[in-house]
Protein backbone atom coordinates (compact mmCIF):
# COMPACT_ATOMS: atom_id res chain seq x y z
CA UNK A 1 0.00 0.00 0.00
CA UNK A 2 1.51 3.38 -1.28
CA UNK A 3 0.35 5.48 2.18
CA UNK A 4 2.08 8.46 0.78
CA UNK A 5 -0.42 8.78 -2.56
CA UNK A 6 -3.37 7.91 -0.29
CA UNK A 7 -3.08 10.41 2.01
CA UNK A 8 -2.13 12.92 -1.20
CA UNK A 9 -5.71 12.11 -2.32
CA UNK A 10 -7.58 12.74 1.01
CA UNK A 11 -6.13 16.04 0.60
CA UNK A 12 -6.79 16.83 -2.44
CA UNK A 13 -10.03 15.70 -2.12
CA UNK A 14 -10.59 18.39 1.16
CA UNK A 15 -8.88 21.04 -0.60
CA UNK A 16 -11.70 20.28 -3.80
CA UNK A 17 -14.20 19.67 -1.55
CA UNK A 18 -16.16 23.24 -2.32
CA UNK A 19 -15.86 22.98 -5.73
CA UNK A 20 -16.70 19.29 -5.75
CA UNK A 21 -20.26 20.78 -4.04
CA UNK A 22 -20.56 24.05 -5.46
CA UNK A 23 -24.40 24.74 -7.60
CA UNK A 24 -22.21 23.74 -10.71
CA UNK A 25 -21.15 20.23 -9.37
CA UNK A 26 -23.27 19.78 -6.55
CA UNK A 27 -22.09 16.20 -5.76
CA UNK A 28 -24.06 16.06 -2.71
CA UNK A 29 -27.06 14.91 -4.71
CA UNK A 30 -26.25 11.93 -4.14
CA UNK A 31 -27.10 12.12 -0.18
CA UNK A 32 -30.57 13.62 -1.66
CA UNK A 33 -31.09 11.01 -3.90
CA UNK A 34 -30.27 8.24 -1.19
CA UNK A 35 -33.24 9.42 0.76
CA UNK A 36 -35.47 10.01 -1.47
CA UNK A 37 -35.07 6.23 -2.31
CA UNK A 38 -35.40 5.03 1.40
CA UNK A 39 -38.13 7.42 1.69
CA UNK A 40 -40.10 6.03 -1.79
CA UNK A 41 -39.35 2.76 -1.57
CA UNK A 42 -41.78 -0.09 -0.75
CA UNK A 43 -41.55 -3.34 -2.11
CA UNK A 44 -45.50 -4.09 -1.57
CA UNK A 45 -46.43 -1.41 -3.69
CA UNK A 46 -49.64 -2.26 -5.45
CA UNK A 47 -47.90 0.14 -8.26
CA UNK A 48 -44.49 -0.96 -8.30
CA UNK A 49 -43.64 0.49 -11.17
CA UNK A 50 -44.66 4.34 -10.30
CA UNK A 51 -43.57 3.59 -6.77
CA UNK A 52 -40.12 2.59 -8.16
CA UNK A 53 -40.11 5.71 -10.81
CA UNK A 54 -40.29 7.99 -8.13
CA UNK A 55 -38.15 6.25 -5.59
CA UNK A 56 -34.89 5.64 -8.46
CA UNK A 57 -35.70 9.36 -9.84
CA UNK A 58 -33.12 11.42 -7.98
CA UNK A 59 -30.55 8.51 -8.82
CA UNK A 60 -30.89 7.26 -12.12
CA UNK A 61 -28.38 9.36 -13.43
CA UNK A 62 -25.69 7.41 -11.78
CA UNK A 63 -26.90 4.16 -14.34
CA UNK A 64 -28.73 6.20 -16.91
CA UNK A 65 -27.61 8.23 -20.17
CA UNK A 66 -27.72 8.53 -23.57
CA UNK A 67 -27.36 4.99 -24.82
CA UNK A 68 -27.96 2.42 -21.60
CA UNK A 69 -31.44 3.37 -19.36
CA UNK A 70 -31.74 0.24 -17.13
CA UNK A 71 -34.03 2.32 -14.35
CA UNK A 72 -36.53 2.69 -17.47
CA UNK A 73 -36.14 -1.04 -17.93
CA UNK A 74 -37.41 -1.71 -14.53
CA UNK A 75 -40.10 0.74 -15.09
CA UNK A 76 -40.87 -0.92 -17.98
CA UNK A 77 -41.53 -4.58 -17.76
CA UNK A 78 -43.08 -3.52 -13.97
CA UNK A 79 -45.70 -1.66 -16.24
CA UNK A 80 -46.73 -4.80 -17.93
CA UNK A 81 -49.32 -7.59 -16.65
CA UNK A 82 -47.64 -10.12 -17.44
CA UNK A 83 -43.99 -9.42 -16.00
CA UNK A 84 -44.74 -6.79 -12.54
CA UNK A 85 -44.65 -9.38 -10.47
CA UNK A 86 -41.31 -10.92 -11.75
CA UNK A 87 -39.91 -7.44 -11.84
CA UNK A 88 -41.21 -7.10 -7.73
CA UNK A 89 -39.71 -10.75 -7.11
CA UNK A 90 -36.34 -10.25 -8.31
CA UNK A 91 -35.51 -7.26 -6.24
CA UNK A 92 -37.55 -9.30 -3.19
CA UNK A 93 -34.41 -11.56 -4.05
CA UNK A 94 -31.81 -8.95 -4.32
CA UNK A 95 -32.86 -7.46 -0.71
CA UNK A 96 -33.12 -11.19 0.68
CA UNK A 97 -30.75 -11.12 3.69
CA UNK A 98 -27.44 -12.54 3.16
CA UNK A 99 -26.12 -12.23 6.93
CA UNK A 100 -22.54 -10.25 5.65
CA UNK A 101 -21.84 -13.66 3.26
CA UNK A 102 -20.37 -11.19 0.28
CA UNK A 103 -19.77 -14.29 -1.98
CA UNK A 104 -23.59 -14.96 -1.56
CA UNK A 105 -24.21 -11.11 -2.10
CA UNK A 106 -22.28 -11.25 -5.76
CA UNK A 107 -24.52 -14.51 -6.61
CA UNK A 108 -27.67 -12.11 -5.82
CA UNK A 109 -26.89 -9.58 -8.07
CA UNK A 110 -25.69 -12.03 -10.84
CA UNK A 111 -29.00 -13.15 -10.25
CA UNK A 112 -30.36 -10.15 -10.65
CA UNK A 113 -29.01 -9.50 -13.84
CA UNK A 114 -29.35 -12.54 -15.75
CA UNK A 115 -33.22 -13.05 -14.75
CA UNK A 116 -34.11 -9.64 -15.96
CA UNK A 117 -31.88 -10.25 -19.00
CA UNK A 118 -33.41 -13.67 -19.33
CA UNK A 119 -36.76 -11.98 -19.30
CA UNK A 120 -35.54 -9.08 -21.47
CA UNK A 121 -34.88 -11.68 -24.54
CA UNK A 122 -37.95 -13.52 -23.82
CA UNK A 123 -40.20 -10.40 -24.33
CA UNK A 124 -38.43 -7.25 -25.59
CA UNK A 125 -35.34 -8.55 -27.25
CA UNK A 126 -35.14 -5.14 -28.97
CA UNK A 127 -34.88 -2.94 -26.38
CA UNK A 128 -31.23 -3.89 -25.76
CA UNK A 129 -31.37 -0.01 -24.10
CA UNK A 130 -32.65 -1.86 -21.04
CA UNK A 131 -30.16 -4.27 -20.65
CA UNK A 132 -29.26 -5.13 -16.91
CA UNK A 133 -25.51 -4.68 -15.69
CA UNK A 134 -23.34 -5.69 -12.62
CA UNK A 135 -22.95 -2.14 -11.37
CA UNK A 136 -26.72 -1.27 -11.82
CA UNK A 137 -28.14 -4.22 -9.73
CA UNK A 138 -25.21 -2.90 -7.18
CA UNK A 139 -27.11 0.33 -7.07
CA UNK A 140 -29.97 -0.71 -6.39
CA UNK A 141 -28.77 -2.52 -3.37
CA UNK A 142 -26.34 -0.22 -1.92
CA UNK A 143 -29.60 2.71 -2.57
CA UNK A 144 -31.70 0.35 -0.36
CA UNK A 145 -28.99 -1.00 1.90
CA UNK A 146 -26.02 1.80 1.89
CA UNK A 147 -24.59 1.45 5.27
CA UNK A 148 -23.34 -1.92 4.24
CA UNK A 149 -22.52 -1.78 0.63
CA UNK A 150 -21.03 0.51 -1.64
CA UNK A 151 -21.65 1.76 -5.65
CA UNK A 152 -19.19 1.01 -7.92
CA UNK A 153 -17.72 2.22 -10.90
CA UNK A 154 -14.81 0.20 -13.12
CA UNK A 155 -12.80 2.97 -14.45
CA UNK A 156 -12.32 5.05 -11.31
CA UNK A 157 -12.44 1.66 -9.04
CA UNK A 158 -9.34 0.68 -10.80
CA UNK A 159 -7.62 4.42 -10.86
CA UNK A 160 -8.07 4.91 -7.26
CA UNK A 161 -6.38 0.90 -6.53
CA UNK A 162 -3.54 1.66 -8.79
CA UNK A 163 -3.20 5.04 -6.84
CA UNK A 164 -3.09 3.18 -3.61
CA UNK A 165 -0.94 0.38 -4.51
CA UNK A 166 -3.94 -1.87 -3.79
CA UNK A 167 -2.44 -5.49 -3.38
CA UNK A 168 -5.55 -7.41 -4.33
CA UNK A 169 -6.79 -7.78 -7.95
CA UNK A 170 -10.42 -6.44 -8.69
CA UNK A 171 -11.00 -7.88 -11.37
CA UNK A 172 -13.34 -6.99 -13.94
CA UNK A 173 -16.68 -8.22 -15.83
CA UNK A 174 -17.99 -12.01 -13.81
CA UNK A 175 -14.08 -11.71 -12.44
CA UNK A 176 -15.04 -8.88 -10.46
CA UNK A 177 -14.54 -9.49 -6.92
CA UNK A 178 -16.66 -7.63 -4.71
CA UNK A 179 -14.82 -8.73 -1.81
CA UNK A 180 -11.68 -7.48 -2.71
CA UNK A 181 -13.44 -3.91 -3.66
CA UNK A 182 -15.51 -4.10 -0.46
CA UNK A 183 -12.21 -4.76 2.11
CA UNK A 184 -10.37 -1.94 -0.51
CA UNK A 185 -13.16 0.62 0.67
CA UNK A 186 -13.28 -0.43 4.54
CA UNK A 187 -9.79 0.85 4.34
CA UNK A 188 -10.43 4.27 2.64
CA UNK A 189 -13.21 4.18 5.51
CA UNK A 190 -10.57 3.69 8.37
CA UNK A 191 -8.97 6.50 6.80
CA UNK A 192 -11.71 8.64 6.58
CA UNK A 193 -12.13 7.88 10.06
CA UNK A 194 -8.41 9.45 11.48
CA UNK A 195 -8.85 12.69 9.20
CA UNK A 196 -10.86 14.90 11.51
CA UNK A 197 -11.39 17.61 8.89
CA UNK A 198 -12.90 15.38 6.47
CA UNK A 199 -15.45 14.29 8.97
CA UNK A 200 -16.13 17.61 9.64
CA UNK A 201 -16.50 19.12 6.31
CA UNK A 202 -18.80 16.04 5.46
CA UNK A 203 -20.85 17.05 8.48
CA UNK A 204 -21.36 20.42 7.71
CA UNK A 205 -22.99 19.84 4.61
CA UNK A 206 -25.39 17.25 5.28
CA UNK A 207 -28.94 18.14 6.42
CA UNK A 208 -32.15 16.58 7.41
CA UNK A 209 -33.08 16.07 3.43
CA UNK A 210 -30.19 13.67 2.51
CA UNK A 211 -29.04 10.34 3.80
CA UNK A 212 -26.73 10.72 6.78
CA UNK A 213 -24.27 8.22 5.85
CA UNK A 214 -22.92 7.91 9.34
CA UNK A 215 -20.89 4.84 7.73
CA UNK A 216 -19.34 6.83 5.32
CA UNK A 217 -19.83 4.75 2.55
CA UNK A 218 -21.42 6.66 -0.04
CA UNK A 219 -18.50 9.43 1.43
CA UNK A 220 -16.30 6.62 0.24
CA UNK A 221 -17.58 6.14 -3.08
CA UNK A 222 -17.26 9.69 -3.23
CA UNK A 223 -13.83 9.74 -2.82
CA UNK A 224 -13.00 7.18 -5.22
CA UNK A 225 -15.56 8.71 -8.10
CA UNK A 226 -14.19 12.25 -7.81
CA UNK A 227 -10.13 11.76 -7.34
CA UNK A 228 -10.93 11.09 -11.73
CA UNK A 229 -13.39 13.15 -12.11
CA UNK A 230 -12.09 16.40 -10.30
CA UNK A 231 -8.05 15.20 -11.82
CA UNK A 232 -6.77 14.76 -8.03
CA UNK A 233 -3.85 12.58 -9.40
CA UNK A 234 -2.36 14.96 -10.70
CA UNK A 235 -0.97 16.25 -7.55
CA UNK A 236 0.75 13.21 -7.45
CA UNK A 237 4.77 14.09 -8.03
CA UNK A 238 7.90 11.88 -8.25
CA UNK A 239 9.49 12.42 -4.88
CA UNK A 240 13.27 14.70 -5.38
CA UNK A 241 16.08 13.49 -3.87
CA UNK A 242 18.40 15.54 -1.40
CA UNK A 243 21.47 15.56 -3.42
CA UNK A 244 21.81 16.22 -7.61
CA UNK A 245 23.82 16.70 -9.61
CA UNK A 246 22.71 18.66 -12.89
CA UNK A 247 22.84 16.23 -14.99
CA UNK A 248 20.48 14.13 -12.41
CA UNK A 249 18.39 17.59 -11.73
CA UNK A 250 18.05 17.53 -15.50
CA UNK A 251 16.80 13.56 -16.12
CA UNK A 252 14.43 14.41 -12.94
CA UNK A 253 12.91 17.31 -14.49
CA UNK A 254 12.39 14.74 -17.49
CA UNK A 255 10.86 12.08 -15.52
CA UNK A 256 8.66 14.23 -13.45
CA UNK A 257 7.52 15.94 -17.37
CA UNK A 258 6.55 12.36 -18.03
CA UNK A 259 4.97 11.27 -15.45
CA UNK A 260 2.62 14.58 -15.18
CA UNK A 261 1.86 13.55 -19.19
CA UNK A 262 1.35 9.60 -17.69
CA UNK A 263 -1.23 10.75 -15.05
CA UNK A 264 -2.77 13.04 -17.68
CA UNK A 265 -3.27 10.60 -19.93
CA UNK A 266 -3.99 7.52 -17.72
CA UNK A 267 -7.39 10.60 -16.18
CA UNK A 268 -8.06 10.99 -19.82
CA UNK A 269 -8.14 7.01 -20.50
CA UNK A 270 -10.26 6.24 -17.40
CA UNK A 271 -12.85 8.76 -18.72
CA UNK A 272 -13.18 7.15 -21.83
CA UNK A 273 -12.85 4.09 -20.18
CA UNK A 274 -15.58 5.14 -17.75
CA UNK A 275 -17.71 5.36 -21.33
CA UNK A 276 -16.70 2.06 -22.76
CA UNK A 277 -17.62 -0.12 -19.74
CA UNK A 278 -21.30 1.63 -20.13
CA UNK A 279 -21.40 0.87 -23.72
CA UNK A 280 -19.67 -2.09 -24.59
CA UNK A 281 -21.96 -4.90 -23.57
CA UNK A 282 -24.73 -3.59 -25.10
CA UNK A 283 -25.69 -6.33 -27.63
CA UNK A 284 -27.93 -5.80 -31.36
CA UNK A 285 -27.81 -9.64 -31.30
CA UNK A 286 -31.95 -10.53 -32.24
CA UNK A 287 -32.50 -7.48 -33.88
CA UNK A 288 -33.83 -7.19 -37.77
CA UNK A 289 -31.96 -4.57 -40.26
CA UNK A 290 -32.41 -4.06 -43.59
CA UNK A 291 -30.27 -3.92 -46.30
CA UNK A 292 -31.07 -2.38 -49.97
CA UNK A 293 -29.91 -5.21 -51.91
CA UNK A 294 -29.85 -8.26 -49.97
CA UNK A 295 -33.44 -7.03 -47.99
CA UNK A 296 -34.22 -7.90 -44.33
CA UNK A 297 -31.35 -9.55 -42.05
CA UNK A 298 -31.12 -10.48 -38.40
CA UNK A 299 -27.89 -9.99 -36.36
CA UNK A 300 -26.64 -13.22 -35.63
CA UNK A 301 -23.10 -12.24 -34.24
CA UNK A 302 -21.66 -8.97 -32.22
CA UNK A 303 -17.77 -8.38 -32.22
CA UNK A 304 -16.73 -4.69 -30.87
CA UNK A 305 -17.98 -2.24 -33.92
CA UNK A 306 -18.57 -5.30 -36.62
CA UNK A 307 -21.56 -7.24 -36.85
CA UNK A 308 -22.85 -10.74 -38.60
CA UNK A 309 -26.46 -10.21 -40.21
CA UNK A 310 -28.10 -13.54 -41.69
CA UNK A 311 -30.30 -12.93 -44.80
CA UNK A 312 -32.13 -15.10 -46.14
CA UNK A 313 -29.55 -16.38 -49.15
CA UNK A 314 -26.08 -15.35 -47.48
CA UNK A 315 -24.65 -13.96 -44.18
CA UNK A 316 -22.06 -10.80 -44.30
CA UNK A 317 -20.13 -8.89 -41.82
CA UNK A 318 -20.23 -5.43 -41.66
CA UNK A 319 -18.35 -2.64 -39.91
CA UNK A 320 -20.62 -0.01 -37.83
CA UNK A 321 -21.34 2.42 -38.06
CA UNK A 322 -19.77 2.93 -41.82
CA UNK A 323 -22.34 0.64 -43.20
CA UNK A 324 -24.85 2.96 -41.71
CA UNK A 325 -23.21 6.06 -43.35
CA UNK A 326 -22.69 4.48 -46.86
CA UNK A 327 -26.19 3.87 -47.31
CA UNK A 328 -25.64 -0.25 -46.77
CA UNK A 329 -27.93 -0.71 -44.40
CA UNK A 330 -31.03 0.72 -43.06
CA UNK A 331 -32.61 1.13 -39.48
CA UNK A 332 -35.01 3.32 -37.82
CA UNK A 333 -33.88 3.55 -34.60
CA UNK A 334 -31.17 6.42 -34.66
CA UNK A 335 -30.18 5.89 -31.19
CA UNK A 336 -28.64 2.63 -32.58
CA UNK A 337 -26.57 4.57 -35.09
CA UNK A 338 -25.26 7.17 -32.44
CA UNK A 339 -24.33 4.32 -30.33
CA UNK A 340 -22.10 2.37 -33.13
CA UNK A 341 -20.81 5.59 -33.78
CA UNK A 342 -19.55 6.49 -29.82
CA UNK A 343 -18.38 3.33 -29.80
CA UNK A 344 -16.14 3.34 -33.00
CA UNK A 345 -15.15 6.88 -31.35
CA UNK A 346 -14.46 5.48 -28.15
CA UNK A 347 -12.41 2.27 -29.23
CA UNK A 348 -10.64 4.49 -31.60
CA UNK A 349 -9.66 7.22 -28.44
CA UNK A 350 -9.10 4.07 -26.12
CA UNK A 351 -6.42 2.81 -28.44
CA UNK A 352 -4.25 6.06 -28.99
CA UNK A 353 -4.64 6.63 -25.26
CA UNK A 354 -3.26 3.46 -24.40
CA UNK A 355 -0.47 3.77 -26.87
CA UNK A 356 0.17 6.61 -25.57
CA UNK A 357 0.63 5.68 -22.14
CA UNK A 358 2.89 2.97 -23.39
CA UNK A 359 5.14 5.12 -25.21
CA UNK A 360 5.19 7.63 -21.90
CA UNK A 361 5.74 4.53 -19.49
CA UNK A 362 8.93 2.77 -22.41
CA UNK A 363 10.36 6.29 -22.13
CA UNK A 364 10.56 6.97 -18.21
CA UNK A 365 12.18 3.21 -18.08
Amino acid sequence: MNYNNFDKIIHEYINHFDLINNNSHNEFSKWLAFKRFKDYFDIEAEDFASMFKNAIKDAAWLVDNAFVCPTNGIVYFAEKPETKERVRSLFRDLYTNDDGDLTMREAKIWKFVDDFNTMLDQYAPNKWKYKQEFRYALLYLTIMYPDSNFLYKSSQAQAFARCIEYDRPLGSGREFSLKNYYHMCDIIIEKIKDTPELIALQKSRINNDMYQDSEYHLLTFNIIYCAVAYGMYSGIEIKKPKKMTASERAELARNENLQNQLVEAEAELNQVLDLYDTIENISIVGLNIEHKQYGIGIVTEQDGTMVTIKFSDKTTVFQFPTAFTVGKLIFDDKSLIEYFTTLYETVTQKKKLEDRIKSIENRLK
